[in-house]
C-alpha cells in the first residue's frame, strides 16, 4: 500500500531533477519538515509593530467608552439634574439601548474581553525572546544558498525580519553545543561550510515520508547525540580544571610562578562561568570556592616543599 504523504514516483527523482526544480519536488514539504526537526530553526515574525498598532487601537476604543461612562456618571451626579440613585445596579434608573447600564454590562465586557485576549496572546508570544543569530542564519543560508528556489522569494522574505523573529519554542543550549554545532555544519569564518565527517556523525537520515532526495546539503541535526557529546567535553574541561593544577604546583618551586598558574586557572573558569551561567554574581560565588580550593593546593603544595 503506498504512503499517502509520498507518491510513487518520488524514487525515481534523480538528485540533478530536484535541484533543477526545488519548488516542485522540496517547497514546503521538505522545508517544513526541516524546520520543525529542530526547535531551534521554527522562527517566525512576531509582527511587533502591527500587534503594538491593534493593541493601540483597541485600547482607544476602551478610552472612549470609559469618557463616555464618566460623562454619564457627572451628569447624573449633577446638582441641576434629577435626583438618581448612583449607587445601584438593580434599580439603575437609567437603562436603555445606549445608556450606562448597557454599557457596563454589555458593551465594554465585550471589548474588554477582547482587549484582555489579544494582549494575553501577545504577551506570551513574545516571552520566548528574540533568536538567536546563528539560528537566523542557518535557515536564511538554506532559503538563499542550499536551496534558493525551494520557497517562492516573496514568502521566504521574513527571514530577513531578524529583529521581528522569535522562536515558537526556544531551546536552551549551552554553549559547548553551540560550538559543537558551529564546527560540524559550519558558523565560522575558517569554515562556513562545516566539517564533513563531524556534519555525517551529528546529522540523522531524513524522514522517511517526505520527498527529500539525496539532498546532501539540507542537514537534518542530531540533537541527542550533540547534547551528549557537549556534556562530555564540559566534564573533560570540569575534571582538567581540577586536576590541572594539582599537577601544575606539583612541578613548580618558586611561589611567584604557582600564583601565577592558580591566577590563570581562576580567570578561565570565571570566563568559562560567565559564558555558561546567566547571572554574574553566581560565576562570582561559584569563582570564589574555586579560589578557595586552589588556595588549598597552594598551601598543601608549599608544605611539602619545605
Amino acid at each position: 500500500m503506498e504512503s499517502p504523504h509520498r507518491p510513487s514516483s518520488a524514487e525515481s527523482v534523480s538528485a540533478k531533477e530536484e535541484k533543477e526544480k526545488p519548488w516542485k519536488y522540496i517547497g514546503y514539504k521538505v522545508f517544513s519538515r526541516w524546520v520543525a526537526s529542530d526547535p531551534a530553526l521554527f522562527v517566525v515574525r512576531r509582527f511587533a509593530t502591527l500587534n503594538a498598532r491593534v493593541a493601540l487601537s483597541l485600547q482607544d476604543e476602551i478610552v472612549q467608552l470609559e469618557e463616555k461612562l464618566d460623562y454619564m456618571d457627572k451628569t447624573y451626579s449633577d446638582r441641576n439634574t434629577l435626583d438618581a440613585h448612583n449607587g445601584t445596579f438593580r434599580d439603575d434608573p437609567f437603562c436603555g439601548d445606549d445608556d450606562r447600564q448597557t454599557l457596563i454590562k454589555d458593551v465594554l465586557p465585550e471589548k474588554l474581553a477582547k482587549y484582555n485576549s489579544f494582549m494575553n496572546g501577545y504577551s506570551q508570544l513574545v516571552s520566548g525572546g528574540s533568536c538567536k543569530p546563528d539560528d537566523i542564519a542557518r535557515v536564511r543560508r538554506w532559503l538563499r544558498i542550499i536551496r534558493p528556489t525551494a520557497i517562492d522569494e516573496r514568502e521566504s522574505e521574513y527571514i530577513d525580519h531578524d529583529d521581528d523573529l522569535i522562536s515558537v519554542h526556544p531551546m536552551s543550549r549551552s554553549p559547548g553545543r553551540n560550538f559543537l554545532e558551529k564546527v560540524a555544519f559550519g558558523g565560522f569564518r575558517w569554515s562556513p561550510w562545516g566539517v564533513p565527517f563531524l556534519k555525517n556523525w551529528f546529522s540523522r537520515e531524513a524522514p522517511k515520508n517526505i520527498v527529500s532526495l539525496k539532498n546532501e546539503d539540507t542537514v537534518w541535526p542530531n540533537n541527542q547525540r550533540m547534547e551528549r557529546v557537549s556534556s562530555v567535553m564540559i566534564s573533560i574541561v570540569g575534571l582538567a580544571m581540577l586536576i590541572g593544577p594539582i599537577w601544575a604546583l606539583a612541578y613548580i618551586r618558586p611561589m611567584e610562578y604557582r600564583l601565577a598558574v592558580i591566577s590563570g586557572f581562576i580567570v578561565v573558569f570565571f570566563v568559562v562561568l560567565a559564558i555558561t551561567r546567566s547571572r554574574v554574581y553566581e560565576a562570582l560565588a561559584a569563582t570564589a570556592a574555586y579560589s578557595a580550593v586552589l588556595v588549598v593546593f597552594l598551601q598543601a603544595g608549599v608544605g611539602t616543599s619545605m
